[in-house]
């Protein structure tokens, strides 16, 4: 009996039908998407608020309880809801305790209703910077560090009691410049003064009644009453002409709806993509430790495959990254630049993309960052700990026998003796000469006109741009669409990739055994807990033994969160 192929395009077009079906038959009546954002929801992304947009859904609802993300993030979803209300889409927000992250958010809504034990507490921006010089000197501990650029900072954790004063002035005007920025977002979607807002931010922490007063609320209402007011606003009128309840829909349902459809949708076509390659989480020499990361070997290996896919007509690098080891970060670097020589690549920038993290993009056609993307960090660092006090004070002694005065330059138990810091001082400038030339190359810019800029100091996305450190303010669906206009082509499809690390099961289970405090890992957590940020801890696990080895290391090691 004959046989017959079986077409995999048979086999898709059903499911594609079946979703579109499901599709139609959720916005038929023209429903308010609701979506809760508590931190245990997925938050709604800029791409799928885009797609509601261009949906026959009426208005979206967001009941705002936390939400989480950088700056950048933030912004790329608060610009997605202003498109949304442009294109006629209401947009209304319910909130109990209304932080800086969610009256960033909220605030280009239709209307704002705060619960009546609500509160507006948007404080404004500040950055904690930690400092256990002092606590490390009392265990006999220091950290012997040098750094090439005057700002750079990340040695400064484990080796001073205070910042230092290049420390302190950039991070008081990046911590400015967000700050200027929430308050022209709150001005521009409440409608009133730059003043006015900031005025009212001042107060802060205010009262659902006081917030209403000054501008910053439209009402203070229950649930049920604001179920109340959604059926007012959407509710289709009855025969009688009395008001329906509203149709409401779990935005969860609807994007799962639309990402379904859309998967098929683009099987069956089978257009040229744009890879859109998520690059998050320290830069790491080799294979990476097991944990998300950016590591040089298979980010290397995934970026040559793009070069040599006939499918691939360009490339998205979304980068979300504080930077790490500086070798990783130059090898990354030549691969982006091989691929720049095949297609199309266009950089995202996200919450923050510094250090190694801007090295890493700087080679692509184009750099687009949000206003509040933290950027820049161009320098480098390197040093070691040094362990010799600790030692002395339990009884354990050193001693060095060589032939050579730089044989022992990388010990744990003494410092740099003077001619070792001198030459280990050489060696980090090098690589920060390397770095400016990577950043002079890529910005099309003359050495000295980069370097002013660099010096390890960090900026804002908008400051960024002032600069010529980036090309343009927008997000991920910017660069894409940029991309598709270098192609030549605007039918090209979006295909996004995450580079995960292999974990073998018996790693992962033993992994999570010390995650739940066997052999000390839940006491030692908790002793890095108040001396360390989670990106510095992530830093130290990641790349400790890279800092231990006197390798130069491009990181930002702060966190400003709104």
């Amino acid at each position: 009996m004959p046989s017959f192929p079986l077409s995999p395009r048979l086999l898709v077009t059903p499911i594609w039908a079946l979703t579109r079906l499901r599709e139609w038959l959720v916005e038929r009546r023209r429903p308010v998407l609701e979506a809760v954002v508590d931190g245990a929801t997925p938050q709604p992304t800029a791409e799928e608020v885009d797609a509601f947009a261009r949906s026959e859904a009426r208005g979206i609802h967001l009941v705002l309880d936390r939400v989480s993300g950088g700056f950048a993030t933030l912004e790329a979803l608060r610009d997605a809801l202003l498109r949304a209300r442009a294109a006629g889409k209401l947009i209304t927000v319910e909130v109990g305790r209304c932080g800086n992250a969610e009256l960033y958010v909220a605030s280009v809504a239709d209307r704002i209703w705060l619960r009546p034990t609500g509160e507006v507490v948007a404080l404004g921006v500040a950055a904690n910077l930690l400092f256990g010089g002092k606590l490390l000197e009392t265990l006999g501990l220091r950290f012997d560090v040098e750094a090439a650029g005057t700002y750079k900072a990340f040695g400064e954790t484990f080796s001073r009691a205070y910042a230092s004063p290049a420390n302190r002035e950039a991070t008081t005007a990046l911590v400015d410049d967000l700050q200027a920025q929430l308050e022209a977002a709150v001005a521009n979607g409440r409608r009133m003064t730059v003043e006015a807002a900031k005025a009212a931010l001042a107060r802060a922490p205010l009262s659902a009644e006081e917030a209403v007063e000054l501008g910053l609320a439209d009402g203070v209402l229950y649930r049920d009453q604001v179920e109340d007011q959604l059926d007012e606003l959407y509710g289709v009128p009855k025969p009688g002409g009395e008001k329906g309840s509203a149709k409401v829909v779990s935005f969860g349902r609807w994007a799962s709806v639309r990402r379904w459809r859309r998967r098929a949708q683009d099987w069956l076509e089978g257009r040229p993509r744009v890879v859109v390659l998520h690059l998050v989480g320290n830069v790491l020499d080799g294979e990476g430790t097991g944990q998300p990361a950016i590591a040089a070997g298979p980010v290397c290996r995934a970026l040559e495959a793009l070069k040599d896919d006939h499918r691939v007509a360009g490339v998205v690098l979304a980068i979300r990254s504080p930077g790490g080891s500086a070798t990783a970060s130059d090898t990354i670097w030549r691969s982006v630049r091989l691929l720049v020589e095949a297609k199309p690549v266009v950089a995202a920038f996200g919450d923050v993309a510094a250090s190694g993290g801007y090295y890493i993009g700087v080679a692509c056609n184009e750099i687009f960052a949000q206003q509040g993307t933290i950027t820049g960090s161009i320098g480098v660092v390197g040093g070691k700990p040094v362990v010799g006090g600790l030692m002395d004070k339990l009884g354990v002694s050193s001693e060095v026998v060589t032939q050579s005065p730089m044989a022992d330059m990388f010990s744990l138990y003494r410092p740099f003796t003077p001619e070792q810091r001198l030459r280990f001082r050489a060696s980090l400038d090098r690589f920060y000469r390397t770095f400016v030339d990577r950043v002079s190359a890529g910005r099309r810019a003359p050495f000295d006109a980069v370097e002013v800029h660099a010096r390890g100091r960090v900026w804002t996305g908008a400051a960024a741009l002032e600069r010529g450190l980036v090309d343009r303010i927008g997000g991920v669906g910017d660069a894409l669409a940029r991309v598709r206009v270098l192609t030549g082509s605007a039918a090209v499809r979006r295909v996004d990739v995450r580079i995960l690390p292999r974990v073998p099961l018996l790693t992962r289970l033993v992994r999570r055994a010390l995650g739940r405090g066997a052999l000390g890992g839940a006491a030692t957590a908790a002793a890095l807990e108040g001396l360390v940020t989670s990106g510095q801890r992530a830093a130290l696990r990641d790349l400790g033994s890279t800092f231990s080895e006197g390798r130069p290391m491009a990181y930002y090691p702060w966190e400003i969160r709104p």
